[in-house]
C-alpha cells in the first residue's frame, strides 16, 4: 500500500489502516467478493496470489455499491499448468528474519484436465524492536477441473496460523515530564514479554462457470472464512521521567480478548458480451450476498498498578 500513489498509510502499533482520496479503506475483495474484515484484523500472507489489482476512486460497477477510496482486489493462485512445476524459495535479512516457500502445480490424471497447486511458507522473524517476535504458517491448496469444453470448477482451502509476541499497542509518548521533547532509540517500544497477538484464520471456497451460449457464461462463487484472535495487550498512557526513564502520570492499561468471527459470500451473475456500432459491450446481470457475523468475543480489561517497563 505504501508504493501505491495517492494512498496514505497510517499505521497504528501492529495494525494498518490506510486512506486513498480522504476516504478509509474499509474493505478488500477476494477473486471479487467483498471482504468486510478489515485489513488491519487479518494481516494475511499473500502467497496464495496470483496479483493484487487496484481500481481508484468509486468502483460501482465492479461490486455493488463501491467505495469512493479505491478497490483492493487479491486474485487466488490457480492450478494451469498441465505438467508437473514448482519452485521453493528461501530468505534470510536482519533481526533473524527466515522463511521458507514451496509453490508446487500438478496435474491429477493423464489429460491434464484435472489439476491441483499446493503453496505452503513458514516465517519466523524478530525486530528491530526488543522483544518482539513472529512466526506464520501458511497452507494453501487448489483443485481445478475442466468438467467439459464449457463447464469449469475450482475448489480450495487455505490456513494461517499467525503468533506474534512483544506485541506493541499505541506508541512512545512524544514529551518527558518536563514538556521537552523525547529521543527515544529505534529499538524502544511499549510492551512486555507476556503480550501477544494470536490469530488463525480458515477459508474455503468453489468457483463455478458454465459457458451458455457462445461467450454468455455463467458465473456462481461461494467462499467461507472462519478467523480466530486472541490477544493480551498492554497500553501506556502518559509521560516518562526525562532522568530515571520511569512512567509518571501514567496509565498501563492490560487488554485481552478471544474473538472468532464468520465471513460468508455468495456471488452469482451472467456475463453477455455483444458488439454495437463498431464497440464492445457487456451486461452483467446478479446477485450477491455478503455476512460477516461475530460468534463470540470474551475481552477483559485491568489497569496494572506498576510495570517493570522502563523507558
Amino acid at each position: 500500500m505504501e508504493n501505491v500513489s495517492g494512498v496514505t498509510v497510517n499505521r497504528w502499533d501492529e495494525r494498518i489502516y490506510p486512506y486513498a482520496r480522504g476516504f478509509k479503506i474499509d474493505y478488500y475483495k477476494v477473486d471479487g467478493m467483498p471482504s468486510h474484515a478489515t485489513i488491519a484484523d487479518n494481516d494475511f500472507d499473500l502467497s496464495m496470489f496470483d496479483r493484487v489489482e487496484v481500481v481508484k476512486g468509486a468502483n460501482g460497477l465492479t461490486t455493488g455499491a463501491g467505495n469512493p477510496a479505491l478497490s483492493l482486489n487479491f486474485v487466488r493462485k490457480h492450478a494451469t499448468s498441465k505438467e508437473f512445476e514448482g519452485n521453493i524459495s528461501l530468505s534470510g535479512g536482519s533481526w533473524d528474519a527466515y522463511s521458507a516457500t514451496a509453490d508446487i502445480s500438478t496435474p491429477l490424471n493423464k489429460k491434464g484436465n484435472i489439476r491441483a497447486r499446493v503453496v505452503a511458507k513458514h516465517e519466523d522473524k524478530k525486530s528491530f524492536m526488543d522483544g518482539y517476535d513472529k512466526q506464520n504458517d501458511f497452507f494453501y491448496g487448489v483443485v481445478d477441473m475442466d468438467l467439459s469444453d464449457t463447464t469449469f470448477l475450482s475448489l480450495g482451502a487455505s490456513y494461517q496460523k499467525l503468533d506474534r509476541s512483544g506485541i506493541r499497542w499505541g506508541g512512545l509518548p512524544a514529551f518527558y515530564n518536563d514538556s521537552s521533547k523525547t529521543n527515544f532509540d529505534r529499538k524502544d517500544a511499549v510492551t512486555e514479554d507476556w503480550t501477544y497477538w494470536d490469530s488463525k484464520t480458515k477459508s474455503y471456497f468453489l468457483d463455478f462457470k458454465q459457458f451458455l451460449y457462445k461467450d454468455i457464461a455463467f458465473n456462481l462463487s461461494y467462499s467461507h472464512k472462519k478467523v480466530y484472535s486472541d490477544t493480551a495487550l498492554l497500553y501506556f498512557g502518559g509521560r516518562v521521567d526525562k532522568n530515571t526513564g520511569l512512567g509518571v502520570e501514567y496509565t498501563p492499561l492490560a487488554y485481552s480478548n478471544d474473538q472468532y468471527d464468520k465471513e460468508d459470500n455468495i456471488d452469482a451473475y451472467i456475463t453477455a458480451p455483444f458488439e454495437l456500432g463498431g464497440l464492445d459491450h457487456e451486461v452483467i446481470l446478479g446477485y450477491m450476498y455478503n455476512k460477516k457475523r461475530l460468534v463470540s468475543n470474551k475481552w477483559g480489561v485491568s489497569f496494572i498498578s506498576r510495570c517493570s517497563f522502563r523507558f
